[in-house]
């Protein structure tokens, strides 16, 4: 589920918030 919110966060042009959320150690830098 992680992945697809940071997927969203990518699509929305939220680099910043994606990388945030990355940084929380939830998701891996793995593109769906």
């Amino acid at each position: 589920l992680d992945v697809y919110i940071y997927d969203y966060l990518l699509k929305r042009n939220l680099q910043n918030s994606a990388k945030a959320f990355m940084a929380e150690g939830k998701v891996a830098a793995d593109p769906v």
